[in-house]
């Protein structure tokens, strides 16, 4: 958690998105999909273990700041998470216009 959040200061400074949107899937899956796109590069050769710490980081984050963070469930088929990230951003402009 702390190098995400060295790497978010150095990079946004004090500027926060609104809304982050966290596309979840296990680990495993994430992997596979990411191997039938391309060669794995280096960032993609990482242990299990890295993916692991780092989904669970964000996932904390989640739950920590659910206002900011939205999770859609990206095990689900493509129409499903189209349909979820719709929803989400539907109800974060509904909002917004109050």
């Amino acid at each position: 958690m702390e190098k995400i959040a060295l790497l978010e200061n150095l990079v946004q400074e004090k500027l926060r998105p609104n809304l982050t949107l966290i596309l979840d899937a296990p680990v495993a899956q994430g992997l596979e999909r990411a191997s039938k796109r391309s060669q794995p590069d280096r960032f993609e050769q990482e242990k299990l273990d890295f993916f692991e710490q780092v989904r669970e980081c964000y996932l904390s984050r989640a739950r920590e700041m659910p206002k900011q963070y939205r999770v859609i469930d990206a095990s689900q088929a493509l129409a499903e998470v189209q349909l979820d990230l719709a929803e989400q951003l539907n109800q974060f402009m509904a909002v917004q216009a109050e």
